[in-house]
Parts: C-alpha cells; sequence; structure tokens
C-alpha cells in the first residue's frame, strides 16, 4: 500500500511537470522589437509603402532620403529622426505629433505646420541642424535635450 501511494506522487508531479513543459511551449514569448533603421523609399504619406522596414515603429530610428517627402498620416512614435538635405517632413495639414525618444537630426526641412514634436526619452538627446518647431515639448527623464 505504501508502494502505490509513493508511485501516485511520483505520476502525479511527472504529470505536472509536463504540464509545466506543454505550457512553456505553447504560450508565445514576448521580446521588445529589434530597432530598425528604416529610410524612406518612396514620396508620399507615412505608410508602409513609404518605408524600407515596413511602417517604423516607436523603436526604430527613422531617415527621410532625398529628394523624400515624407506627410504624417497620423501621431507617430519613433526612436530618432533624421531628415536628410533636399528632404522634407510634413506634419501635414491635420497637425499630427511626433513623438520622438531618441535624436533629431535635420539637414533638410521641417513642415511644422501646427503640429507638436515630443521628446520623451529616458536617456539625454539631442537636437541637431536649423529646425523650427511649431509647439516643442521635452518629458524627459534624464536630461533636456541639447542643442548642437
Amino acid at each position: 500500500m505504501k508502494h502505490a501511494r509513493w508511485f501516485g506522487h511520483i505520476l502525479k508531479g511527472m504529470l505536472v511537470l509536463v504540464l509545466m513543459v506543454l505550457a512553456l511551449a505553447i504560450v508565445p514569448q514576448t521580446h521588445a522589437a529589434p530597432r530598425a533603421t528604416c529610410t524612406t523609399s518612396s514620396v508620399g504619406t507615412w505608410s508602409a509603402a513609404t518605408w524600407s522596414c515596413g511602417s517604423p515603429g516607436a523603436a526604430d530610428d527613422i531617415v527621410i532620403a532625398s529628394p523624400g517627402n515624407i506627410t504624417l498620416d497620423g501621431n507617430k512614435s519613433v526612436n530618432s529622426v533624421t531628415i536628410n538635405s533636399g528632404a522634407t517632413l510634413n506634419v501635414s495639414a491635420s497637425n499630427y505629433a511626433l513623438n520622438v525618444a531618441g535624436n533629431w537630426s535635420n539637414s533638410g526641412t521641417l513642415t511644422p505646420r501646427n503640429g507638436t514634436v515630443m521628446f520623451n526619452g529616458s536617456a539625454a538627446q539631442t537636437i541637431s541642424g536649423a529646425t523650427t518647431f511649431y509647439s516643442l515639448n521635452i518629458n524627459n527623464t534624464a536630461a533636456v535635450p541639447s542643442d548642437s
């Protein structure tokens, strides 16, 4: 009788172990999306068709290449922004917002209209190049972005 009870505990323990392994195999693992550098591949509104990486996400660095002219089609969040010489980033007549967690480099043109650019990083950020913002908000937990 004692051996039967002991054997039952072992089987129950093995069953629990097998169920845990199966649960780990079935539950999708979540990982932070890797950062990509997304470069404009055409002119137009911000859509998957105008970027080399599909539609950029909050972790991505964007590069607006010449002769690019990209117009926001909604509020967007990215890691960093580079506007190359001869390129334009237009917030559109709808005055969308652009949230930037990283750095800003402008050798081209920002058409700010009445839109907002929010620097919302958690590390030091830089703004380089001549840029006129209509509404510039800084919500950085580390430091105010430096202007170089």
